[in-house]
């Protein structure tokens, strides 16, 4: 999964009632606008730094974590036998880690955003810089993991087990050949771009501007 803020689209509903409201603010650009329910706008606010590595970057956790249960199905599909074994139990458990280590962290964003010193500017700072470093250390970890488990599906793509077959007769050789190259082909062509992806590029900010916390 990825999540964010509900943002806005040029012609969307979204954006007539805001500029109904009088509170779009940007441009076509990059539009911002204020949540109206005070503590939910605080809960965004935080989420908009501590999780702006994790879900924004192109290749950040939860775009790598999307991606390995992509992959995974593609393994399914071209190897079923590869991925009949731990490898699928383990893209499993490494992507329930992922989704919980996120689900804990935003209910305890939205806590304190609904607390009392939540409405503190100067312990809503504190909080958000101790969460951001919290969320940043743990997805160094998560994406590590995921990595890794990516990298062994390129591995199990590129060298398949071989079985031991029967020589196919004269006849269907050459339509047999064909459809295994085939196969091989799409799948290569498909997993092998994962070795290649090299996106180290500062995410994109998810508000254009960085209106006070509180």
């Amino acid at each position: 999964m990825n999540f964010c803020r509900a943002e806005i689209y040029v012609g969307t509903p979204l954006q007539a009632k805001l500029a109904r409201e009088g509170r779009l603010r940007g441009d076509a650009f990059g539009w911002d606008y204020a949540i109206r329910e005070p503590a939910a706008e605080r809960a965004f606010r935080i989420f908009a730094r501590a999780f702006l590595d994790r879900n924004f970057r192109c290749d950040g956790l939860m775009n790598s974590a999307l991606g390995l249960g992509y992959h995974l199905h593609l393994l399914r599909t071209f190897y079923p036998k590869v991925a009949a074994g731990s490898l699928g139990e383990r893209v499993r458990a490494t992507t329930h880690r992922v989704n919980v280590d996120c689900v804990d962290r935003m209910e305890d964003i939205l806590a304190f955003a609904d607390s009392k010193r939540g409405a503190d500017p100067a312990a809503l700072e504190d909080f958000t810089a101790k969460v951001t470093g919290e969320v940043q250390r743990a997805s160094a970890s998560l994406e590590q993991q995921v990595s890794e488990l990516t990298r062994e599906i390129v591995d199990a793509a590129l060298s398949p087990p071989r079985t031991a077959k029967p020589a196919p007769t004269s006849a269907k050789r050459s339509t047999g050949a064909r459809a295994r190259w085939g196969m091989l082909s799409v799948a290569g062509l498909t997993l092998a771009p994962l070795s290649a992806v090299d996106c180290k590029s500062s995410p994109p900010r998810p508000i254009p501007c960085r209106p006070p916390l509180w």
